[in-house]
């Protein structure tokens, strides 16, 4: 019922509110579900458009709405990268986004694509090792792709005897057999 009538894809793109003003329309989807990631990720790029932590029409600044969403799913890793993003990059507090992707990485478990984007976040602070770590760790889930660990083998941070994905590892393995 929310996104119907209050998420729809005009305010998800941030061209239009819904019910009236775009700002009420992502409150409102933001109050009825605390960790909606796509409006939590609206609400972001409106701040970053605004130049504000506090847009026009929303109830609370965006932090705010951050702040909420771990409170209400602490152990949401999506919620936890989107808030270190927004802290990395619209409000520059390096210190606090690093803080929110160690706790992402502390509820990550066997999901590779979290480990890979923690990475990602990791390459951003300029965290190197860590990076390279969660790097390290979702190949080692089978994560398919291989642009984080580019990025750090073009800066020479990817360690040469890196473990390989189990699949990988298998069937290079049967390959060399006689």
């Amino acid at each position: 019922i929310v996104e119907n009538a209050h998420f729809t894809p005009e305010v998800e793109t941030l061209r239009r509110g819904r019910t009236g003003y775009l700002g009420n329309d992502l409150s409102y989807t933001l109050n009825a579900s605390p960790n909606h990631h796509r409006a939590l990720l609206a609400a972001m790029r409106y701040a970053v458009r605004e130049k504000s932590d506090h847009p026009p029409h929303m109830d609370f600044p965006i932090s705010c709405y951050f702040d909420r969403a771990t409170r209400f799913r602490p152990k949401d890793t999506v919620v936890r990268g989107l808030y270190a993003k927004y802290l990395l990059d619209a409000m520059k507090q390096k210190d606090e986004a690093s803080r929110q992707v160690d706790i992402s990485v502390q509820h990550a478990g066997d999901n590779p694509m979290t480990h890979h984007n923690a990475g990602l976040l990791y390459f951003e602070l300029g965290e190197f090792d860590k990076s390279a770590e969660r790097a390290a760790r979702a190949r080692e889930l089978g994560y398919p792709r291989d642009d984080l660990i580019d990025k750090l083998k073009a800066i020479n941070r990817w360690p040469t005897e890196a473990p390989m994905p189990a699949a990988s590892s298998a069937s290079s393995t049967a390959r060399e057999k006689p």
